[in-house]
C-alpha cells in the first residue's frame, strides 16, 4: 500500500464515528511503521476490535512493538499474522503483549504460520510465552504451519496444548515435529498424545 494511501485511510478510521470490530489489511506490504501508523488511527476504537488480519505484510520487529503494546489493550478473539516472516524475537514480543496485560485473554483464533519460528536460539522465549498464552485456555484454533518447530521445544507446546479444553483445530503442517535431533522421541508422540 502507497504511504500516502495508507495515511489517507488512516485518517479516514480516526474519524469514522461508529465501532469496528474486525480490521483486515491482509496483503498491503505493511511494514514496521506502517503498523504504528495503523494501530495509532484505531487507538479509540481499541475496545471494540475483535479481529485482527495482517496475514501477507513485512511487519517485522518495529511493527511486532507496536503490535504487543496494542494487544495488551485490545480485547481481540482473532489474530492473523501468517506470513509475515517475524521470526522469533518478533514473535516472542507480540506473544509477551498478550501474556503480560493485565487485561483478560479472549483469544480464540491464533495464526502464525510462515513466521521462521524456531531458527533462533529465541525460540525458547516464544515457547515460554506460547505456553502461558496456551494455559488461559481460550484458543480454539493454533495455526503454526510452515516454520521450523522440532525438539524438546516443540514437545513442551504438545505438553501445554494438553489442558485445552476448548481447542478445536490445530495446524502444525509443514515442520519437522517427526524428526529428533536430540536422540529422543520425536515431538509428534507427543502431540498425538494430548488429541488422545
Amino acid at each position: 500500500m502507497l504511504k500516502k494511501t495508507l495515511k489517507a485511510v488512516c485518517e479516514a478510521v480516526w474519524w469514522y464515528p461508529f465501532e469496528i470490530e474486525e480490521v483486515n489489511f491482509k496483503g498491503n506490504g505493511l511494514v514496521g511503521e506502517d503498523i504504528g501508523l495503523l494501530l495509532t488511527s484505531l487507538e479509540l476504537k481499541f475496545h471494540t476490535i475483535l479481529k485482527l488480519n495482517l496475514f501477507e505484510n513485512k511487519i517485522g520487529f518495529k511493527g511486532a512493538e507496536y503490535l504487543s503494546k496494542a494487544l495488551s489493550i485490545i480485547p481481540l478473539q482473532e489474530l492473523n499474522l501468517g506470513s509475515n516472516h517475524l521470526g522469533d524475537e518478533a514473535v516472542y514480543t507480540i506473544l509477551w503483549g498478550f501474556v503480560e496485560s493485565a487485561n483478560p485473554i479472549w483469544l480464540s483464533t491464533l495464526v502464525l504460520s510462515n513466521n521462521e519460528i524456531g531458527w533462533t536460539t529465541s525460540f525458547r522465549k516464544v515457547v515460554d510465552q506460547l505456553c502461558q498464552l496456551i494455559k488461559c485456555d481460550s484458543l480454539t484454533t493454533l495455526d503454526m504451519s510452515w516454520n521450523n518447530l522440532k525438539g524438546d521445544l516443540s514437545r513442551q507446546i504438545a505438553m501445554a496444548m494438553e489442558s485445552l479444553e476448548m481447542l478445536q483445530t490445530i495446524n502444525f503442517a509443514q515442520n519437522l515435529l517427526g524428526a529428533s535431533h536430540d536422540n529422543s522421541e520425536p515431538p509428534i508422540y507427543a502431540f498425538t498424545e494430548c488429541l488422545n
